[in-house]
């Protein structure tokens, strides 16, 4: 036995918290108009082209881009695709993964079990469910959604055809009871009962709930819903189950009313996403504000089936949310030198400088540009030494590079528009610029260097106990910055070299050369207002940066004499 010498030294180990940091400057927004994402799930990460496969179709625009992105060497570690919603939806709820996987488990549910869902505004107790013969998860949601579709009053057939629109009147083979107000679902329309005096003809209202008037042949079901409860669609997508109503509008929506051991199976408890439904095609501005809440990203990208007006309604997003456009168009008026309403030239007129816009050939647009050009910007790790890039000379593997000659790059160069060509016997990518006439590559590491100077900032006041309102605490926060400063040198966005703007009092004069690439200084602490010492400001802190810019072209003179 022995006495411990923590009773004469005692020590303790502490860590500093880890602090949170700004949002990544590596992720790009494919944003596509396929209605393959869920409501709840606005935008999603994608790791690989497999993994975008399994939600979209090799088809779709989507798939497309993201061949582009992943064809790209190298490439960020994710590409996002968000959706716009381009047509009126239903509400939905979107379980979470907390579901049940056991198959042998909803084999044994008994048939009295209960899902207590509300949908559009009406409860329902579905019921008599029977999952025994369900041999995976999909069975199961097609038993649930068997049972949404006889929703209390059941389901009959029409004794008569009905035309596209002027009919009113649905004449039905085994007539089930139906009261005003309920829904009619044939086929995919929707029908309001305005009078069900004669059950085997019903006068209804139309294409309700924002379907549309179609053609329908006798015999054709005929799911009879409770005041205006129609037919939910009830899937297992692989990840979740899925419930969405086929109304449409703010008004339509599908949730737990109360909480069984059902819906816990199902997912639709802790974790689940109710979202109301959407009643008419969202703006622009709308859904990236959505994909945005959503999930974090830099770079933007519409898929080619959005117009260049709307991609402009992007592109003015974009410049007020600190994010970075791509947009490839088509028009062949962006390589007339008289053209002035090409999106080229609009970009260029409204000096956006968060704006990458190229021309490609029509034939080529499948294969998606800017998304394999910025893919190969937002690559760029500012942690690593000598990672900066210029975009031009750059290549794009899987692009089709357009047919321009001499007149066409100097008209595009005229607008500030870039293009993927062959220069010699080889393809690349000029020129990295933007549509104001800055750098693409500047905007990008400006961007970066403005959020690391945040981060470096937060750091010393989140993880400090305190910083002193005094000379000393000022050293502590310039040191900090000072460290994040030379990450932008050892990356190579910042260099020495003469400043040769205006100068700026007190920290540099035109024609000072910054040996570091740049200079901090801070304002006296003595000099303050008591106002601010009293809101325990800091002084303002003043950086000049030289940036290290990039070589695009050489001039080479040869004198030869015999």
């Amino acid at each position: 036995m022995s006495i411990p010498i923590s009773t004469i030294v005692n020590v303790t180990v502490s860590m500093p918290p880890a602090y949170p940091s700004g949002t990544g400057f590596t992720t790009l927004l494919v944003l596509g108009q396929s209605p393959n994402l869920p409501l709840g799930v606005r935008a999603r990460a994608f790791s690989s082209v497999q993994a975008v496969g399994q939600q979209f179709s090799s088809t779709s625009e989507e798939y497309k881009a993201s061949l582009s992105f992943f064809s790209q060497n190298p490439r960020p570690t994710a590409m996002v695709i968000g959706r716009r919603v381009s047509a009126p939806a239903g509400g939905e709820l979107l379980g979470s993964g907390n579901y049940e996987p056991d198959i042998k488990k909803w084999q044994a549910m008994p048939l009295v079990s209960i899902l207590n869902l509300t949908v559009d505004g009406t409860p329902l107790s579905v019921t008599n469910m029977d999952f025994s013969q369900c041999a995976n998860l999909n069975a199961v949601a097609a038993v649930a959604e068997e049972a949404l579709l006889n929703p209390v009053r059941g389901v009959a057939t029409l004794a008569m055809p009905m035309d596209a629109g002027t009919d009113t009147t649905v004449a039905l083979n085994n007539a089930k009871p139906a009261q005003a107000g309920d829904t009619l679902k044939i086929d995919d329309e929707l029908m309001t009962v305005m009078d069900a005096t004669d059950p085997n003809n019903l006068i209804v209202t139309r294409a309700a709930m924002g379907s549309t008037a179609a053609a329908h042949v006798v015999n054709t079901p005929v799911y009879i819903g409770v005041s205006g409860v129609m037919s939910p669609s009830f899937v297992f997508t692989g990840n979740a189950f899925y419930c969405q109503s086929s109304s449409t509008g703010p008004s339509s929506g599908v949730f737990v009313t109360s909480p069984t051991t059902l819906s816990a199976m199902f997912g639709f408890e802790e974790g689940a996403i109710s979202s109301p439904g959407i009643a008419a095609e969202e703006s622009v501005d709308a859904a990236l504000d959505a994909c945005s809440a959503a999930i974090s990203f830099y770079g933007v990208v519409l898929t080619r089936d959005f117009t260049d007006t709307e991609a402009m309604e992007a592109a003015e997003w974009v410049e007020a949310n600190t994010k970075l456009f791509g947009h490839a168009s088509g028009d062949q008026n962006m390589r007339s030198p008289t053209a002035t309403t090409d999106f080229a030239s609009v970009a260029k007129g409204k000096a956006y400088s968060r704006t990458c816009d190229a021309y490609n050939d029509p034939q080529g647009l499948g294969d998606y540009l800017m998304v394999s050009a910025l893919a190969r910007e937002l690559a760029v790790d500012f942690s690593q030494p000598d990672s900066t890039i210029t975009m031009c000379f750059k290549t794009c593997p899987g692009v089709t590079p357009s047919n321009l000659n001499t007149n066409d790059k100097t008209v595009l160069d005229s607008k500030n528009a870039n293009y993927y060509a062959f220069f010699g016997a080889a393809p690349m990518f000029a020129t990295g610029i933007t549509a104001n006439g800055g750098w693409v590559d500047q905007r990008h590491g400006l961007d970066y260097l403005g959020q690391h100077l945040a981060d470096a900032a937060f750091s010393g006041l989140y993880a400090a106990p305190k910083i002193p309102q005094t000379e000393r605490g000022m050293a502590y926060l310039t040191g900090l910055l000072d460290v994040a400063m030379q990450d932008m040198v050892n990356c190579g966005l910042i260099a020495p070299g003469t400043w040769k703007g205006t100068g700026i009092a007190g920290v540099v004069n035109t024609g000072d050369f910054l040996s570091k690439g740049y200079k901090i200084v801070a304002g006296k602490i003595a000099d303050q207002s008591e106002a601010d010492r009293v809101a325990r400001k800091a002084p303002p802190i003043t950086i000049a940066c030289k940036g290290a810019g990039a070589i695009q072209h050489v001039d080479i003179y040869v004198q030869f004499e015999q």
